[in-house]
């Protein structure tokens, strides 16, 4: 009987054993399909990309320049140790930040685009500056020292005249300044300054009157409304003017001087102005 319980617990067991081993059989053989089916699907050539492909179109980055061929560029002198000598408490820098600034208010009432230079900027960052913008008129505000204290007055200029434009834009600025002062002016003045020399568009430096003389200075304070008108009318006039574009160009030969009143007068000016504004006596004549 005994042997008989054995026999059958053997059985049961054996049952259990082939049908453990038929389940591993059976994992195995799902595990070998899954794979082959991995195989054959890898084998398979890739489906070909599309050929169409979605395009967006982005705005440009970069502005288109704008035209400033009407526009202004207006630098008062950053001269702020030349004292006027009516008032030593203002300087020249003072002194011209305002004229500018009432040009700059006239010109904008009139319809312009005006600049005006950073006060902080030396003449070599103005330059930069106006020919990047390349303004129709560039116009340097400044008063001046006699070569003799207090023995020079009256209006004077300084123009490149390579500079296609240039003299036409200072006479109309000279002629009307000069009239204002009612006293003889010292013309246009020969002198080499980096602000003038360095511009490639139609520029030009007006010194309305000597600070160091203490009438002239004084009056200079006295008539800042009506300098600025002057100014500005000059200004307005040149550009105006038909067949003055400002296009950067440099003349093939010097422009003659079309304006009365507007004679060279070569000498007389030269004192403190021959050095460049802030102290940069380097950088007074042309690189």
């Amino acid at each position: 009987m005994e042997n008989q319980n054995d026999f059958r617990s053997l059985m049961k067991r054996a049952r259990w054993d082939r049908l453990f081993g038929a389940l591993i059989v059976l994992v195995l053989l799902i595990i070998l399909i899954v794979c082959i089916a991995r195989s054959c699907s890898k084998q398979k050539d890739p489906e070909p990309a599309t050929s169409v492909i979605d395009t967006v179109e982005t705005e440009p980055t970069t502005e288109a320049k704008r035209d400033n061929s009407k526009a202004v560029f207006l630098s008062p002198s950053n001269e702020g140790d030349k004292l006027f000598a009516c008032d030593e408490s203002i300087t020249e820098k003072d002194a011209m930040a305002e004229l500018a600034d009432a040009v700059r208010i006239l010109l904008e009432t009139d319809g312009y685009t005006v600049y005006v230079s950073d006060p902080n900027d030396n003449v070599k960052a103005k330059v930069t500056k106006g020919n990047e913008l390349g303004c129709g008129a560039y116009v340097a505000l400044h008063t001046y020292e006699s070569s003799v204290p207090g023995s020079e007055t009256g209006a004077q200029v300084i123009c490149n005249d390579a500079v296609t434009g240039s003299r036409v834009l200072a006479e109309n600025i000279y002629n009307r300044v000069n009239e204002l002062t009612e006293e003889d002016g010292n013309g246009f003045i020969e002198r080499e300054l980096y602000e003038i020399m360095n511009n490639r568009y139609p520029c030009c430096s007006i010194e309305i009157n000597a600070h160091d003389n203490y009438e002239t200075s004084q009056w200079v304070l006295d008539n800042k409304d009506a300098l600025a008108k002057a100014i500005k009318d000059g200004i307005t006039a040149y550009l105006n003017a038909t067949g003055t574009p400002a296009d950067g160009g440099v003349s093939d030969s010097a422009e003659s001087s079309a304006a009365d009143g507007g004679e060279d007068a070569g000498e007389g000016g030269e004192g403190g102005e021959g050095a460049d504004e802030g102290g940069e006596a380097g950088e007074g004549m042309a690189e």
